[in-house]
């Protein structure tokens, strides 16, 4: 792709925009909305760099005087920016609009790092790190799928009765999803059957979500490292292979694994934080109950003792 390159200053917010000319005047272009949404994250004054990455992603350098020090933050173009955040109930704070933020002595220094962070993401996406954030699609998605979903598209959607741990899987948009199950019955009946489970395509209802009035949610990278045609082809070329057939396995290799290996090239288990901290606060009351029990019976014991000395005193 050629690019060209310009400086533009405008109310004294000053662009550095890495751009085709034609993607730039665009009224709707994709970098304007991008633009708007990083405006509403920076004050006044601050200089923006733009480029894209290898996968075609936007991202954009914001540099802002800070005191007396020069600070840069790293904003990424991340898909379904528009749809509500979930927050987990462990976090104490939702996600910040930028992924990162380091602070220089000099401008001249802060240059010199963005130079060289957008030269890793044109040509080192895979030293990136994992980092996603979670969207929640709004609570007719199962209706009306390709209202809110994307091709490529990352779901997933509470397992039955446990609401902590997510069945996922990739959406392939007119209401296909591509998911390791048993076969094309009910979610619930898959969970009975996780032994002969394998890659397989379905549908979002009832497939997918046994119910019309389940929460769907997208996993979004907020560093993509694939483009959505290369995740619908990986998770194509899996369910023609029978992938996983007889593998599964609930820690190792279930369906989170599968569906972050056709996003991002690498299996991770997206409920792996969730599943630490709720079982760590799990740990935390039954431990908080059993300091209570065990003060309880000392008490008593202590009580008692005391009222048996008391009464033998008495005697």
């Amino acid at each position: 792709m050629s690019q060209s390159y310009r400086c533009i200053t405008q109310n004294t917010v000053n662009r550095v925009v890495e751009v085709e000319n034609e993607d730039f005047d665009s009224v709707e272009s994709p970098l304007q909305k991008f633009e708007a949404w990083v405006n509403i994250d920076i004050p006044p004054r601050s200089e923006k760099f733009f480029g894209q990455t290898e996968k075609d992603q936007w991202f954009c350098f914001v540099l802002t005087t800070f005191m007396d020090r020069f600070e840069v933050r790293l904003y990424m173009d991340e898909d379904h920016k528009e749809d509500q955040n979930y927050v987990h109930w462990y976090q104490l704070n939702e996600e910040p609009h930028y992924i990162e933020s380091r602070r220089f002595v000099s401008r001249n220094d802060a240059i010199l790092y963005i130079k060289k962070r957008k030269n890793d993401l044109k040509e080192n996406l895979c030293k990136e790190k994992y980092l996603t954030r979670i969207r929640l699609m709004p609570k007719d998605c199962v209706k009306n799928p390709d209202k809110y979903l994307k091709p490529g598209d990352h779901i997933q959607t509470p397992l039955p009765i446990v609401d902590i741990a997510h069945h996922e899987g990739i959406y392939l948009g007119d209401g296909k999803v591509i998911h390791i199950s048993v076969d094309k019955l009910s979610l619930t009946h898959a969970v009975r059957e996780k032994g002969k489970a394998c890659a397989r395509l379905g549908r979002l209802y009832p497939n997918f979500t046994d119910s019309l009035d389940k929460d769907i949610k997208v996993v979004v990278y907020r560093i993509r490292f694939r483009t959505p045609d290369e995740i619908i082809n990986c998770a194509y070329k899996f369910e023609k292979e029978f992938y996983r057939e007889g593998e599964y396995h609930l820690l190792l290799k279930n369906c989170q694994h599968f569906a972050s290996l056709c996003a991002a090239g690498r299996e991770e288990m997206t409920d792996k934080t969730n599943l630490i901290a709720t079982g760590s606060a799990a740990i935390g009351v039954i431990g908080a109950i059993g300091m209570g029990l065990y003060a309880g019976y000392k008490i008593a014991t202590i009580v008692f003792s005391t009222t048996s000395s008391t009464n033998e005193d008495d005697d």
